[in-house]
Formats: structure tokens, sequence, C-alpha cells
């Protein structure tokens, strides 16, 4: 068999190599590009450790007195259009990235000590992920070659972000080992060193209700090693553990701690319940550099206060969980004690007979209450607030349903002590009654405002005000209807809203400086009562008086007196000189107003002629149709009886 090879021609080869030397060029054209736009972004800066909510207007305020901003880039997560937590930073020079670089690493911002570091591209940020550590400072370091040594970054505020440094450069100067070595020689060096390195994994003591303690709000963001490492700053510990959701194998923001020694663990309860203690009563912070402040500096991790409680055994679990329910029950913050008050609880009322038709109405109303408060969480029950219904629709008014209250408001406080009846007389004990108006006006009644829609709203000054006018005034007759009283739901959103814009206006109104007012001395027995004017009969002193008198009445009244006397003379009775301008203006008065009566009469008499032409129209039709129906009988008539 000849196998036969054939050349190819020439004008392939010529074509192969054509097409190769424009891919070379195509390849150092691409290779230029990359080292430009690495050279251009050698003053790239890398933020991390960063607050979700943070936007890049955040971060330019930060990095601008530092050097020229070229570009902020701050990747954002598409699920809840949040940051991810960090972001990149472009100087126009390289001495500016260091510059910020040496004066913001490592410093607390919104809550979250920052890391700023030296941005390189993706090739070699893996290059030097997979490349083993080295002893020697300054190795296998990127970052250190270019900056200056004089340029330190600020010292980091936490311990534990020091523990973490520690750790990760012990780790990093830990030697591999030799290939040559056999596995089972390093196991019997290890067995023969005893007290050696420690393991990885240590195992869990067991439980002890003195040392381990349960903790809470931990950030998503911190790993178990910052928890170990904050913790272990305020005693050396057993264990630290986050607790880890199985699905998502991310932890659920809760953790356990053991303690070697009691001493710290209880320190630790001791602090957290002194914290919590101070949020309950002062809303707001203290001032920097008190004993308040370094306090409630404590227990933060990542941004987030930590509340630390007592562990409990798991058996345990369900009876603390039974325990706090009737905590919150007992708290009862949402009023649900008086939710049937004044609708089902008959027998506390001054007149308890109810008829079967408006109980089931009362019945009704109380199902519809409970409804709307296990659907918003939003509502609760007021305690000072009065729902009263079926009302009196017509020629009823706010100041006849304020009377209502005031009276029976009189009589609580007169069965009163007298100690307790002076501080309510300083209050004002009736604060709003408000009925509820239809919207159509065409329904009004004269003297009134309307339609009334037979419900209304009263607020008193305390609880127990309330509660008395409620049980007093349920089912009694006004106008033939049975009142039906129980305390109102309230929206805590709109009581809210409602109170910033109280201290809002308060606020914007201009503070009048309140001259000092002196204490007068008090003086014994009872104050002098003012002359009689009938008394005085000295010209010179009437004068004295009225100059010193404030009241109107009083002066005009002197002032007779002494006209009587002689002393005054009469104010000149002659009328005011008018001049033509004036005259000018009340004639066009005038003739505007006869215009408008005209003109009003004129659109009047034109209403009464429509009027008058509609009655007539109906009425001739009518006549027209009684006429036809009369002779429609009587041909019918004819028709039977022919």
């Amino acid at each position: 068999f000849f196998l036969m090879i054939r050349r190819p021609p020439r004008s392939t080869l010529d074509r192969s190599s054509a097409a190769s030397d424009v891919y070379k060029r195509q390849v150092h054209g691409i290779n230029q590009r990359m080292d430009a736009e690495l050279a251009s972004k050698k003053g790239r800066v890398i933020v991390r450790n960063l607050v979700f909510t943070l936007n890049q207007s955040h971060i330019k305020e930060l990095f601008a007195p530092y050097g020229e901003i070229v570009e902020v880039n701050m990747p954002i997560n598409n699920t809840n259009n949040q940051n991810k937590g960090f972001a990149f930073v472009q100087y126009k020079t390289y001495k500016e990235a260091v510059g910020a670089i040496s004066k913001l690493n490592g410093t607390m911002y919104k809550g979250r000590i920052i890391a700023v570091d030296i941005s390189l591209p993706k090739t070699q940020y893996k290059q030097y992920e997979k490349a083993p550590p080295k002893d020697e400072a300054g190795e296998n370091d990127n970052t250190a070659k270019e900056i200056d040594p004089k340029e330190k970054p600020r010292e980091a505020k936490e311990k534990f972000v020091e523990k973490t440094e520690e750790r990760k450069s012990k780790k990093g100067k830990e030697a591999k080992p030799e290939k040559g070595k056999d596995l089972k020689e390093e196991e019997k060096g290890d067995k023969d060193k005893g007290e050696g390195e420690k393991p990885k994994y240590i195992k869990r003591n067991k439980f002890n209700d003195k040392t381990t303690l349960f903790v809470r709000n931990i950030g998503f963001d911190t790993t178990e090693e910052d928890f170990y490492d904050y913790f272990s700053s305020y005693g050396d510990l057993n264990y630290a553990k986050l607790c880890v959701n199985k699905d998502t194998k991310m932890h659920k923001g809760t953790g356990f701690v053991q303690f070697k020694n009691e001493e710290n663990a209880q320190r630790m309860l001791d602090m957290s319940k002194q914290i919590e203690a101070y949020y309950n009563t002062q809303k707001d912070k203290p001032e920097k550099g008190t004993d308040e402040n370094e306090l409630l500096e404590e227990l933060e991790l990542g941004g987030r206060r930590l509340i630390v409680l007592p562990a409990v055994k798991r058996e345990d679990v369900e009876k603390v969980k039974e325990q706090s329910k009737e905590q919150l029950k007992n708290q009862d913050k949402r009023g649900m004690k008086f939710l049937q008050e004044g609708l089902t609880n008959i027998q506390d009322f001054a007149n308890p007979q109810v008829l079967a038709p408006e109980m089931e109405k009362r019945i009704k109303f109380a199902q519809d209450k409970e409804v709307h408060l296990k659907k918003n969480p939003n509502y609760t029950v007021s305690t000072t607030r009065l729902r009263v219904r079926n009302l009196p629709k017509r020629n009823f008014t706010n100041a006849d349903f304020k009377n209502i209250f005031r009276t029976t408001v009189d009589e609580f406080v007169k069965a009163q002590p007298k100690e307790k009846r002076k501080k309510l007389l300083q209050e004002k004990l009736v604060k709003q009654a408000k009925l509820m108006f239809e919207e159509d006006a065409s329904e009004a009644v004269e003297g009134t405002q309307g339609k009334t829609k037979g419900l209304g709203y009263a607020e008193m000054c305390s609880h127990e005000v309330a509660l008395h006018c409620l049980r007093k005034l349920n089912n009694t007759l006004i106008e033939k209807r049975n009142l039906i009283i129980d305390f109102a739901l309230e929206d805590q959103r709109k009581l809210l809203k409602r109170k910033l814009k109280m201290e809002k206006r308060n606020s914007e109104q201009p503070k009048t400086a309140k001259k000092p007012i002196k204490k007068k001395e008090e003086k014994k027995g009872k104050p002098k009562a003012q002359r009689k004017l009938s008394d005085v009969q000295d010209p010179e002193e009437l004068k004295r008086l009225l100059k010193n008198t404030i009241n109107r009445g009083r002066k005009q009244r002197i002032k007779k007196k002494l006209i009587l006397m002689g002393c005054l003379e009469k104010p000149s009775e002659t009328p005011k000189e008018v001049t033509p301008k004036e005259e000018k203006a009340k004639t066009v008065k005038i003739a505007g107003k006869r215009k408008v009566k005209e003109e009003d009469e004129k659109i009047e008499d034109e209403i009464v002629k429509k009027r008058k032409q509609q009655k007539n129209k109906k009425r001739s039709e009518k006549r027209k149709k009684d006429d036809q129906f009369e002779e429609d009988l009587n041909y019918y008539k004819k028709k039977i009886l022919d």
C-alpha cells in the first residue's frame, strides 16, 4: 500500500500565517489595555464591614477629605435593595489612597469598625489567597511594598478585633508538614508531647446553670470566631457556639457561652440587666465621656446591643415559655381587660335592665371589637376615651353631648373627699366630647350642625373618671334611646404621628423669654378692698385714681363724677367732617348694594315664575287626564246600556 501525502498549496499557508499575526496583534493590544487599566486602578481602595443601610453618598462624605474621588462603586443585593457590606473607592493618585487607609482603617463608622485596604484585581487576589504565608514580614503582601512605614493605620478600638488579627497571624505562621514525613510519625509525636497545641474542636462540658449563658440579638454577619473572641475578652471560656439553622445553614441570631468561672458569668448578667434597665427608663442616650455611656458601649458586637440571659435546660424550655406568656398576659399592654367593659357586663351598670334585642347588639359590637384587635396588633383599648352609640340623630349638638358628661363628672367630684376634690378641680375633667356628623349638608336642621350618625367620642382626664361615666350613663334614656357606651379602640401609629406633630409645632414656635416673677412677702390678714367712689369727694384724689385704675368701667364712673363736679369738660359731640372721597365711597357702596339687591330680586322673581309655570302645567295635565277618563266612562256606559 502506498500513502500519498499532498503538500498544501502556498496560498493556504500564507493565509494561516497572516491569521496568526492578526491574533498576536489582538492579544498584544488586549494586554496593553489591561496594563493601562491596572495602572489607572492603583489608587483603588476597598472598604469592608459596612452597615447594610448605607448609600454611596455616605462613602463619598467619609473619603472626600483625603483626596479627589474619581468613582465610588457599592454592590447592591437585589433581594432587599441594600448594600453587601463592602464598597470600592477610586482615588486619582496612589498617595491619596494610602493616606485614606492610614487614617480610616480600624476606625468606628456608624456603629461598626471598618477595614480599609488597597483593592487588588481578581487574578492577583486569587494568587494571594492560594500562596502559603511566610514568616518574614513584607513577603507575600502586595500592599506592604508600596505603603510608607511612617503612615501607620489607627489601632482598633475593641478587644475582640485585636484578638482576631492575632489569631489570623498565628494561623499564617504555622508551617505545613513536609511531604516525606509519615502521618503516623506525626501522630506519635503529638501524643508524646502531652501538653502541646489544643485540638481544633473542643468537647463541650456538662451543662451548668451558673456558668452557661444564652445570648440574643447577634448580628447575622458575625462569625463564630468573632463571637468567641469577644466573650473571651471578659474571661476564660469552655466554649462559645452560635445556634445554626439546618435548612439555611445560617445562625439564628442567638448563641450559648460557657465561662470557666462563675464570677465572670455573673458579671455579664449584671451588666446586661443594668443596660436594659437604663433603656427602659430613659430613651435619650447619655453624653460621651460619662460612666453611663461607657457602660452602654460594653455589650456591643458588630453594631448591635447583645442581650445576655441565664441558659435553661432543654427539658425546662417549655415551662419558661409558658411563664413568659403568663407574664405578658399580666402586663396587658393592649388593655384587653376592658374589652367587654360597657357591653356585656350588665351587672356593673347603674341601670342593669337591658332588653333582649339591645343585648344582641351589644354582643355583636363586642365580637367586632375582638376581631379588629386580632387583625391589627397596632390597635389598643383606650382607658380614658369612650365611644357612645345610639345617640339621637336630630336636634342634638356637641354642647348637649358635652353637658351629659359634665353633669355626671360633677356628681363624681362632689362624692370625693376634700383632698382628692381639690386635685380634680385643678384639672380639665372632660377633655373632649365630639359628635360624628353625616356629610350631606342638605339634611341639616336649623340651629344644629346637621344630621348626626348616632355616634360620639368623649375623652376624660383619668381612667377612674371615664369608668364612672361609662357605668353611670350606660343604658340611660336620652330622647327615647338607650345609650351604649364602651372604651374606644386607638391606633398607636396615629397617636405617635400626632405626638410628633405637636412636638414639631412646639419647637417651631418662638420661645418668649419669661420675666422673673418677684415673690411678694405674704402679709397677715385679709387683702385691702378697693375704695368706694361715693366716699371720695376730693377732685385731685379722683384724678389720681383715674390714672392708676385699669378697669374701663371704673374709669368711666370717675370721669362722670368729675364732669358733675365741674373739674372736667364734656367731650364735644360735634360730628366729624366728612371728606369728598369718603362721601363718594359711601355712595358707591350704597349703589352697589342696591344693584345687588335688585339682581337678587330679579333672580327670585324668575324662580317663582318658573315654579308657578310648572305647577300650572301639572294641573292642566291632570285636568286633561280626568276629562279623558270621564269621556271613556260615558262611552262604555252607553254601550252597555244599549
